[in-house]
């Protein structure tokens, strides 16, 4: 049987425990006052990941785009809808996500833009715009999303009529037919 080893000193473990951890901070403080701004990133690659953002984010949003399935007729098309999602669920499902992450990376470098705007000294206009930014880019993220709920109908097997049905569920249906009314009139 082992014996449990005694330690004559408990406080001198403690101070030796918090000298350590007093030891690490003062270096990562050091270390990131020796950097620009106290950032501990260096600023080369800083600017590297600012412009990579700046340029993936309209890329990746471009390419979701391109590659969504073709909707004839003028939308809303409920039936051009179910037939896109019925011909390739996979398709339709990966088009949808990758909208939604390449929103997620514009607010990303939108961020990167208005850190390049701080250090040019503009604070003002960037600082107040930035969050109608956030906040587009994340309906158009939740408009996305919707369209996961006909992929999920035709993953459940529904027929054409259901997976339109499905789509048209989403559609708010009076102001629709508001705008209707109004465009029809002759001024």
């Amino acid at each position: 049987m082992r014996s449990r080893p005694h330690i004559e000193q408990p406080d001198a473990l403690l101070d030796e425990t918090l000298r350590l951890a007093l030891d690490d901070t003062q270096r990562f403080i050091d270390r990131a006052e020796r950097t620009e701004g106290g950032n501990p990133m260096p600023a080369t690659m800083r600017t590297r990941s600012r412009s990579a953002i700046v340029a993936i984010a309209p890329a990746a949003l471009l390419a979701a785009l391109v590659t969504h399935p073709f909707l004839p007729g003028r939308l809303p098309n409920d039936a051009a809808v179910a037939a896109a999602v019925a011909a390739d669920t996979i398709r339709w499902g990966l088009v949808h996500l990758a909208t939604g992450v390449a929103s997620g990376l514009v607010i990303l470098a939108f961020l990167a833009i208005r850190s390049y705007l701080r250090d040019a000294g503009e604070e003002r206009f960037s600082a107040v715009g930035f969050p109608f930014i956030v906040i587009g880019s994340t309906l158009f993220t939740l408009l996305t999303g919707l369209e996961f709920a006909p992929l999920a109908a035709a993953e459940m097997g529904a027929g054409l009529a259901d997976i339109a049905a499905t789509q048209a569920a989403l559609a708010p249906s009076e102001p629709v037919k508001l705008l209707e009314t109004r465009s029809s009139r002759n001024y």
